[in-house]
């Protein structure tokens, strides 16, 4: 390019950048359904730790938003799934990044930084509507480890869905109050949490199998959540 019109053309660039900032709906005009940034840098960006239902409400989120907010779907659902249980193998840190660690490979080999972690507390088989003293001590740790793994990182927990007019076999008929529970408690009790509200119940109607959700339902469970970051 020669030297004139390269004077030129960085010329035409600043007279659009200025419009940009003094025309209205353009520049410091910020969209609200445009995702959160980063001091005007890239999206949020989230580890996703639960269960089948939020491995898929997740993948929902990164449909309807742009950059996605989560790791594809083939990479969250590569590991554990990270349930109030005792910890496979026996070892709380193995479980944790069991259940994390292609995301951890993803994001790192993508040079991502990762803003928060959402886990959503899941709970299988669980009959009384409230934990134990082991479910207690078991999420307590998981959270824990959580965030020794990734210190300063914000972890967004949120409870299980709950479930209207039918029990889900997969969380028992406990699952979801016991849930609730446990992220009000872990919320007293550590820093650098955030409670989501649990999602809109789930009517079996709207699940493929009393459990697992249609895929108008995961789209609108991503949209709340999606909703609730943005709200913040």
């Amino acid at each position: 390019m020669k030297h004139h019109e390269m004077h030129l053309s960085r010329g035409l660039g600043a007279l659009v950048g200025l419009l940009l900032l003094v025309l209205p709906g353009c520049g410091s005009e910020s969209n609200p359904t445009e995702p959160v940034t980063n001091d005007g840098e890239e999206a949020l960006f989230f580890l996703v730790a639960g269960y089948s239902n939020t491995r898929g409400v997740a993948d929902a989120v990164n449909r309807l938003m742009e950059p996605d907010w989560f790791p594809p779907s083939d990479v969250a659902r590569d590991g554990f799934k990270l349930m109030v249980e005792e910890p496979q193998g026996g070892s709380m840190t193995a479980y944790v990044d069991g259940a994390l660690v292609a995301q951890r490979q993803y994001e790192e080999s993508r040079n991502k930084r990762v803003d928060a972690i959402w886990w959503q507390v899941g709970i299988r088989g669980q009959e009384a509507f409230t934990p134990s003293d082991r479910q207690r001590e078991l999420a307590h740790d998981i959270l824990a480890e959580l965030q020794r793994q990734w210190p300063g990182k914000t972890i967004y927990l949120s409870p299980m869905t709950p479930y209207v007019d039918h029990v889900c076999d997969i969380s028992g008929p406990g699952g979801p109050a016991t849930s609730a529970i446990l992220v009000g408690e872990l919320a007293a009790d550590f820093d650098n949490v955030v409670t989501l509200p649990a999602f809109s119940a789930l009517a079996r109607s709207q699940t493929i199998d009393g459990c697992h959700e249609t895929n108008t339902f995961y789209r609108v469970h991503a949209q709340e959540f999606i909703d609730f970051i943005n709200g913040q």
